[in-house]
């Protein structure tokens, strides 16, 4: 039976004591492996790669063929293979100042409870976070045992530790075995270094948390992965929050000078370009004094941006966002995304801070960007439940504690231990991506042993390696999957991310302030879109509302136009020319009895007084912008000037030609003593096939290519804002029906000027 169609275990099937119960299921204890190893009933069989044309190539990595009928008899299998895989955390670390290593063990306590849980896990089947080990154990015979080191936050330290247990352990030692795997390190320092080794000795190295983008070389680390995303996936995501919930392009960056420092920039700097965001970033030294800091927060504040990215660590965090406070870039009016390593600082935490200080100013409203997971979420609140009964199960607790590393020589006061009390704290991400390094690690080896065609379902490192990348699975961090082409590492995408409203939460003293976080908005790896988190409410900002900062300084355009005066001046000309059209219209009526009006035609006096005013109109439209009208109004008014000017044109010139032609006419045929009858109909032809003309052009334009309004800068500032722009009326295809309109009625003005110069003596 494949191992993917399993029968899964709910957490109902684990009983307090740690015992699964499940039908079927043989029952074993946190210790049971241990105990297997150490029984002496048992016996043992290594079983490493085979000869290889008759060559031992085996360097150092062994497994163990257990047989015991007492602890096994009652299983699914006779025998089982023992794989060892032990966990490389970073327990203590030195203080530069001192010298001294001092204690850090707090979150690798919980990374490796978290890893021992998936072991249990794994060993027993059971599928109550993984769905994928339920009922695992009845069908693959491999079974994990650990222990666990202290790096000492050091690469040399943890090599040391790891090329031991190849090089000087022998493969018939049961106690102390050889590796088949490997779960580690923290730092990516160190887990580089382990990561080299690992690839020439065969051996798969998973890693929880270390998360630089140096560790993604598949070249150099063949063997390497993680259940932790790199930095990269920060990068991406702060980019895509940026643009998704604030709608911005423009944003500033200040990064810590450091490898995981200068990558992450780039990052964020690459996928900025792509969506067409302006990026300015500043580093800065980890250790640089005051005044270096704040002239590279000097440097952020002339941009202008009201939005930044902080790439930095807790140790920076108050020195920082109080310099920047200082300096203008950081409180009202500033938004501040944190990538840091900050959410145990405050998404999981509190942090003190001096009430009414810089820090403080700056810190209000700060956001930080996190995976340590959320309640909320099902696969998350699954887990804390898993966790918080860890410490209520006491044979469970008692062996967590008993395989803890023992305290460095130097400080031999050390305790690594915890009480139950600590789980009842909220997991940290540690202990989460643990869990999934060794469920995926349990499923792979599972596969592995599946596909082998070796005695004894042998399987290499490398072909582990290539089954642990391969296979999704749902883990306690959510769907993990990993980026095989690209990559050996966590698929970002596929991870949980959130964004935490950093704000004061209480003053216990006049001097101190409380700052936690609250997480706000999620990554949503099924949608792939950021979102509010479930019951979340709005976010407050530093200004103390729930309206974002703008994204770049106010500013004011200056539109140039058509001037209150001008405008003046020419709504009066346009009365005054309408009102003298209308009053020589009535002239005319009035006195058209009179021989000289008569003899002047009135029926041409009554189109020369229309064409005026249709004409003297458009000098209304002409002085309309968006002062005193909408851009649609505007847009109307673009067309109705040409309107107004063309027809007004057509009928005052038709009337003069018509009256030109008509006196030419008389004057020809009465020189040939001829008589001649010119009725109206006669003459008022061309002014007819002049309107249809100029009416089908008009109309033709603006159906098919209509001026609008709109304003054409003049000036930008240096964030590509118009500051400087003027009116004016535009369409794209207006060339060919001006001209038409041109020629047409330039071509009557022609004719009218010559039956004119017919008509002069």
């Amino acid at each position: 039976m494949d191992i993917t169609d399993n029968e899964v275990m709910t957490e109902g099937d684990v009983s307090e004591s740690g015992i699964v119960n499940g039908a079927g299921v043989y029952p074993s204890s946190f210790s049971f492996y241990d105990e297997l190893r150490s029984s002496p009933r048992s016996t043992f069989r290594p079983v490493q790669s085979p000869p290889t044309n008759g060559v031992d190539t085996a360097r150092g990595r062994t497994m163990h063929i257990a047989s015991n009928p007492e602890m096994l008899g009652g299983g699914p299998f006779e025998s089982v293979t023992m794989c060892h895989v032990p966990i490389f955390l970073r327990y203590t670390e030195n203080d530069e100042v001192s010298e001294k290593l001092h204690d850090v063990s707090s979150a690798s306590y919980g990374g490796a409870a978290g890893a021992l849980l998936a072991i249990h896990h794994f060993n027993n089947g059971i599928g109550s976070i993984v769905k994928d080990l339920g009922g695992i154990n009845e069908r693959c015979n491999i079974r994990f045992t650990t222990e666990v080191i202290d790096t000492q936050s050091s690469p040399i330290v943890a090599v040391q530790s790891l090329t031991d247990m190849i090089a000087s352990r022998e493969k018939t030692d049961i106690q102390s075995p050889q590796p088949c795997a490997v779960m580690g390190a923290a730092l990516y320092t160190v887990s580089r270094s382990m990561a080299t080794v690992a690839g020439v000795y065969d051996i798969l190295q998973v890693s929880p948390s270390s998360s630089s983008m140096s560790l993604d070389s598949m070249l150099q680390y063949p063997l390497f992965s993680r259940t932790h995303p790199s930095d990269e996936a920060k990068g991406l995501l702060a980019v895509e929050y940026f643009e998704s919930i604030f709608g911005i392009k423009n944003f500033g960056v200040l990064f810590v000078n450091s490898e995981q420092g200068i990558s992450l920039q780039k990052t964020i700097v690459d996928s900025a370009a792509k969506r067409g965001m302006a990026v300015r970033t500043v580093s800065f030294e980890a250790d640089s004094d005051a005044s270096s800091l704040r002239n590279s927060l000097v440097q952020l504040k002339e941009t202008g941006f009201n939005y930044f990215v902080g790439v930095f660590f807790p140790f920076s965090y108050e020195t920082v966002m109080a310099t920047a406070a200082d300096v203008g870039v950081a409180g009202e009016g500033k938004y501040w995304l944190a990538t840091g390593h900050l959410a145990e600082t405050f998404a999981a935490g509190n942090k003190t801070i001096v009430a009414g200080s810089k820090a403080a100013q700056g810190s209000q409203g700060v956001g930080v960007l996190h995976d340590d997971g959320e309640y909320g979420l099902p696969h998350y609140d699954n887990f804390a439940n898993h966790w918080r009964r860890l410490g209520r199960n006491q044979e469970a607790l008692e062996y967590i504690n008993s395989i803890q590393p023992s305290p460095p020589e130097s400080a031999p006061s050390m305790n690594f231990t915890r009480t139950a009390d600590y789980f009842d704290l909220r997991p940290s991400h540690y202990s989460q991506f643990s869990f999934d390094a060794i469920a995926g690690m349990g499923i792979a080896a599972c596969r592995a042993a599946q596909a082998s065609n070796r005695p004894d379902n042998y399987f290499t490192g490398k072909e582990h390696h290539q089954r642990f990348v391969s296979h999704p699975f749902d883990g306690a961090t959510g769907h993990v999957t990993f980026t095989a082409n690209a990559s050996f590492s966590r698929d970002g995408k596929s991870t949980n991310y959130f964004l935490s409203e950093i704000n004061e939460i209480d003053r216990p003293t006049r001097n101190t302030s409380i700052f936690s976080g609250t997480t706000r908005m999620y990554y949503d790896t099924k949608q792939e879109i950021w979102t509010q988190f479930p019951g979340a409410s709005s976010y407050v900002y530093a200004d103390g509302t729930t309206t974002p900062p703008s994204e770049l300084p106010p500013y004011e355009e200056v539109e140039y136009g058509v001037t209150a005066p001008v405008q003046v001046v020419c709504f009066t000309l346009a009365a005054i020319a309408i009102s003298m059209s209308i009053a020589m219209a009535a002239y005319v009526y009035a006195k058209r009895a009179h021989e000289i009006i008569a003899a002047s035609q009135p029926p041409f006096l009554y189109m020369l007084c229309v064409g005026t005013l249709v004409m003297s109109s458009a000098i209304i439209p002409v002085a309309i912008d968006d002062s005193i009208a909408t851009p649609a109004g505007c847009s109307v008014a673009c067309m109705a000037k040409i309107w107004l000017a063309s027809i007004g044109f057509t009928i005052t010139f038709s009337a003069l030609f018509s009256k030109t032609l008509r006196i030419n006419k008389l004057l020809r045929k009465a020189r040939g003593c001829q008589r001649v009858t010119i009725t109206p109909g006669d003459v008022i032809k061309p002014f007819l096939i002049l309107l249809f003309i100029n009416v089908m052009l008009l109309a033709l334009w603006t159906a098919l290519a209509p001026l609008t309004f709109s304003r054409r800068g003049l000036e930008y500032d240096r964030f590509g804002r118009q500051i400087e722009s003027v009116g004016i009326c535009y369409s794209e295809g207006w060339l060919p029906y001006g001209i038409s309109l041109l020629v047409t009625n330039f071509a009557a003005l022609i004719l009218c000027i010559i039956e004119a110069y017919r008509a002069r003596n």
